[in-house]
Parts: C-alpha cells; sequence; structure tokens
C-alpha cells in the first residue's frame, strides 16, 4: 500500500497523518507517529478538525510559520476561527 502525507495533524499526539486509497471514496488514515488509524472519507475520522463540542469544530491544522529547533513541526494544530 502506497501512502500519501496529508496536511493535516492526529488528534491523540499531533503527529503528520499518512493516507491510502481502500476502495471507491474510501481511505485509510494513519499517524506515521503514534500509528493510530481510522477509515473513511474525509481525513477529519481521525485528525484535529475533526474535534468538536456540541457541532463547533475546536481545532483546524494549518501550516507552522513560526517554526523553531522546539517545534519543526511542518502542520499543526490551531485554534479554529469562527
Amino acid at each position: 500500500m502506497t501512502y500519501s502525507l496529508e496536511q493535516h495533524v492526529c488528534r491523540y499526539c499531533l503527529g503528520r497523518i499518512l493516507s491510502a486509497p481502500l476502495a471507491a471514496g474510501v481511505r485509510e488514515f494513519k499517524c506515521a507517529n503514534c500509528g493510530h488509524s481510522e477509515s473513511g472519507s474525509e481525513v477529519k475520522v481521525l485528525c484535529v478538525c475533526g474535534l468538536s463540542i456540541k457541532g463547533k469544530f475546536l481545532y483546524q491544522c494549518v501550516q507552522n510559520d513560526q517554526k523553531s529547533p522546539v517545534n519543526n513541526a511542518e502542520y499543526v494544530a490551531g485554534l479554529a476561527v469562527g
């Protein structure tokens, strides 16, 4: 199985998410760090973008524009706007 690197982070450990096709419209989403995986049509099944309380989404994945030696992740979880 060939995986693609997604521009999203895992809701369990904030590691990068990989994805691979399983069937028509269904993909396996897997964390490259902790190994947790979920199947679905959207990355939100595993990503922090899918976390919500009472229908309101809390976080969104954003490109890290403040990289440092301590936090060199390409994508991070940011607070959802709106």
